[in-house]
């Protein structure tokens, strides 16, 4: 099941174009899959498991939609991608939303941390480099 999502999502990246260039249509694939995946648990029916087997399949659920949001975050602009989360399954129950709505912007902190900390590197450098052209200056 996880190799057939990677797939899909693989398809989803492939079509959706560069950052700066999203489409409606790229989006709209990546939507379709997270519907997909959040209407499982209603279609699996975990209600009506033996409990041991419920937990298992809504954990394994909770992997597949962490992943296709880590996957997204970098495709579909933030904002959008919480308004449709919160738009089309505010009738699902507060911890479901409330987890996706986690994984989604713990991806989103752990980008802009990567980012931020790429930001300090570069400032640096310029900073050892305008030293360096100084001391050359003056000799």
């Amino acid at each position: 099941v996880k190799r057939t999502l990677i797939v899909a999502l693989d398809l989803c990246e492939r079509n959706s174009g560069s950052f700066a260039s999203k489409t409606e249509a790229g989006s709209q694939l990546w939507f379709n899959v997270l519907d997909r995946l959040i209407n499982a648990k209603g279609f699996l029916r975990l209600s009506k498991e033996q409990p041991a087997h419920a937990k298992i399949m809504a954990g394994v659920l909770s992997d597949l939609l962490r992943l296709t949001m880590q996957r997204m975050v970098s495709s579909v602009p933030l904002p959008d991608l919480v308004r449709k989360v919160t738009l089309d399954h505010s009738g699902s129950r507060l911890g479901e939303l409330r987890e996706m709505v986690e994984s989604l912007l713990s991806t989103y902190g752990f980008e802009l941390n990567v980012f931020s900390g790429a930001v300090k590197v570069f400032h640096q450098d310029s900073l050892e480099m305008n030293k360096e052209h100084r001391a050359l200056r003056i000799q």
